[in-house]
């Protein structure tokens, strides 16, 4: 047994370098249950034609400073989003998580960016205990247009990654790992957490049956990346709601309020097709009436991203030749953010 079981421990980062933020990302760990994260204590830089971007990760996996323990008389609100909210292309400064901890600490409020590329319902569900780590009063979700696609991706993956034995260092990055004093034991943990699932990996086990039986879920090359077929957008929207129903209980069993904004950038862009233009509006409308009926606040941002193309050039809207936000945009989105903001936190 001391000769096959070799701990599965949290990797240390690779040395600083340069990569292309579309192809493997040597300083990511993909893992149950947290899908993937930033190797912690990373530094690296994303570049492509148009933009070199340091990243620095702190101590929890996440891109930016370390959180500072929590001030007295200060709340702390937890952004939670895919590559946008981590600012794709962006410094980490010009981000509108960034912009809105800088307009709103004066109101209260601190503000901490947990958003990691390629995130979607799936992945928040499976790191709400990643967010609570990080001690929130309230949590600002970013849904976006390609949400359910990357969904379905992800439930076919799952259960094909590598679990780790100190997965729970993330969570606290001071504790330090204790093997356990048999190496049997080490065997019978990790059959059992192959074997005994929790209640999110039953419900992904119960996703991707229907998944995998529905081919028109699955993506294809030639496939629209953003894009489910019309007849299938309601039951992918179904299966995808029920991992934003698991984050909104577990947050609410702790008492962290959340807030909901939803963000299409190349559906309403000009030129379009309809059929993106539509899938646009029926994603926003399922959002907003999930949001609803679990009396959320909801905002939608697809009226601050088709005003930002109607008064600028494309090119000052999106990076040129990647589709991601520039900083004037994450400007735009901050300003529509922070009224809408203030009004519910005050409530709460």
């Amino acid at each position: 047994m001391r000769f096959l079981l070799k701990p599965q421990l949290l990797p240390s980062p690779p040395p600083p370098s340069m990569v292309d933020p579309y192809q493997p990302n040597p300083y990511i760990a993909q893992t149950r249950p947290y899908f993937y994260f930033h190797i912690p204590n990373a530094v690296y830089t994303q570049a492509r034609a148009g933009y070199q971007v340091r990243y620095a990760i702190n101590a929890r996996g996440f891109r930016g400073p370390e959180p500072a323990v929590k001030a007295s008389g200060v709340k702390r609100l937890v952004v939670i989003g895919d590559s946008i909210a981590e600012g794709h292309g962006n410094e980490f400064e010009q981000t509108f998580p960034y912009l809105l901890n800088k307009h709103l600490r004066n109101k209260g409020w601190e503000v901490v960016n947990a958003g990691v590329q390629g995130a979607s319902p799936i992945y928040y569900a499976a790191n709400a205990e990643r967010y609570l780590a990080l001690q929130p009063d309230a949590v600002l979700l970013l849904l976006y247009e390609n949400d359910m696609r990357e969904d379905r991706v992800r439930e076919t993956i799952y259960f094909k990654l590598p679990s780790l034995d100190d997965a729970d260092r993330i969570l606290q990055p001071s504790a330090q790992y204790s093997p356990p004093w048999s190496y049997l034991l080490l065997a019978l943990t990790r059959l059992r957490h192959s074997f005994l699932l929790s209640p999110l990996e039953r419900l992904i086990a119960n996703n991707k049956k229907q998944t995998e039986r529905n081919k028109e879920y699955q993506p294809s090359p030639n496939a629209d990346p953003f894009l489910i077929s019309a007849a299938s957008l309601d039951e992918c929207w179904r299966l995808s709601e029920t991992y934003l129903d698991y984050l909104a209980a577990v947050l609410h069993q702790r008492g962290v309020r959340l807030l909901v904004a939803n963000l299409s950038i190349h559906a309403v862009r000009p030129g379009s097709s309809t059929a993106r233009q539509t899938y646009a509006r029926t994603l926003d409308e399922r959002a907003s009436a999930w949001a609803g009926r679990r009396r959320l606040p909801f905002l939608s941002l697809l009226p601050v991203a088709r005003q930002a193309f109607a008064e600028q050039r494309a090119a000052e809207v999106i990076i040129t030749g990647d589709g991601h936000p520039t900083a004037a945009t994450h400007a735009r989105i901050e300003a529509a953010l922070r009224p809408w903001l203030l009004r519910h936190l005050r409530k709460e």
